[in-house]
């Protein structure tokens, strides 16, 4: 939406960072960007529902193919469905919740052998003013490039799926603050005994078509303390555009102050709108990390998306693998199909 104008995803999103539900707003310029679009009809402010929903089912076929070692890329889960709520209580307070169900990686078959990953997430949020906005939430941690289900490295990579926040939004129309604390939002995650806070600031430029931003983030366990410093950019004009963010993290030991690890990881999208409703890509992302055992991995893949209609978009790409030390490359051929309601 960048090479629009759209630099910020509150336009179209009821949440600041994006994703989630949309507004009225943002459910009319969804389907005016599908193949089988409708007349646009623009919403009546009066009437605006205090209580939304959606539904929402991800579904992926692969194949792969192995390097010369035999390595072969991890798949996906085959599906992930979503069930999202969020509640209006007045003009300054909301509750979001979202359910989801995601099966067990790989072939259908083991999702009747292995359990499926089943969690609640949820979010309050209150505006004091128009420029700020507060909230509580078990959530992903902010990021500069939010793309809804579809996770970055930086996010896949992330020691917590879901910590517990309280974040603060600080913004106007052309700079945005956002920070937050976090902490264990799961049983398990208590064992890490994970603590930390960070915050991201983003600048507009060239009317709206450019964002550029910074972030950092300190963690704090009990056996090593984290930094971690990254930089992002949201560009577009006319038809095609760039996503791109960026961090470095290094791992420091508690007991003597010795640096430990150090990791670097890196996702560049550079997308192409032949139509509004389809789009192509070429995504890169690489990863340093000093304690695998392939230092260096990078992936990369071309990307159609096509929006047939409000309800239905499918994906197909093709992924290549590849890890220095590692003679060859892998692959990974995906299509995916996302199927949502419309309130």
């Amino acid at each position: 939406m960048i090479r629009l104008g759209y630099a910020r995803c509150g336009a179209c999103h009821l949440a600041p960072l994006g994703a989630g539900l949309l507004t009225d707003y943002g459910k009319g310029i969804d389907d005016a960007q599908s193949l089988r679009r409708k007349e646009y009809q623009p919403p009546d402010p009066t009437q605006s529902p205090w209580f939304r929903y959606d539904g929402r089912f991800l579904a992926s076929g692969y194949a792969t193919t192995a390097n010369d070692a035999g390595g072969r890329p991890t798949p996906p889960a085959w599906l992930r469905s979503y069930f999202r709520t969020s509640t209006a209580l007045g003009a300054r307070h909301r509750i979001a919740a979202t359910a989801y169900l995601e099966s067990p990686a790989g072939d259908i078959e083991r999702f009747l052998d292995s359990r499926p990953t089943v969690d609640v997430l949820a979010a309050y949020e209150y505006e004091p003013s128009d420029v700020v906005t507060l909230a509580v939430a078990r959530d992903r941690l902010p990021r500069g490039v939010e793309l809804g289900e579809t996770r970055t490295i930086l996010q896949s990579t992330d020691d917590e799926r879901f910590p517990t926040q309280v974040r603060a939004y600080v913004g106007n129309e052309r700079v945005l603050v956002t920070g937050y604390g976090y902490g264990p939002g799961s049983e398990t995650a208590w064992t890490r005994e994970a603590y930390g806070a960070g915050a991201l600031g983003e600048v507009q430029f060239f009317g709206n078509h450019v964002v550029v931003g910074a972030s950092a983030r300190r963690e704090f366990r009990h056996t090593f303390d984290s930094n971690t410093w990254g930089a992002y950019a949201r560009l577009g004009f006319g038809s095609w555009g760039i996503l791109a963010e960026h961090e470095y993290s290094d791992r420091w030991s508690e007991a003597d102050g010795l640096l430990m690890t150090d990791r670097y990881l890196g996702y560049t999208q550079l997308f192409v709108a032949a139509r509004e409703w389809l789009v192509t890509s070429v995504i890169a992302e690489q990863a340093r990390d000093t304690t695998a055992s392939h230092v260096w991995a990078i992936r990369w893949r071309p990307e159609v998306q096509a929006r047939l209609s409000s309800n239905f978009t499918i994906t197909a790409s093709v992924r290549t693998d590849w890890r220095r030390g590692t003679a060859g490359a892998a692959r990974i051929y995906l299509i995916q199909a996302a199927i949502k309601t419309v309130q």
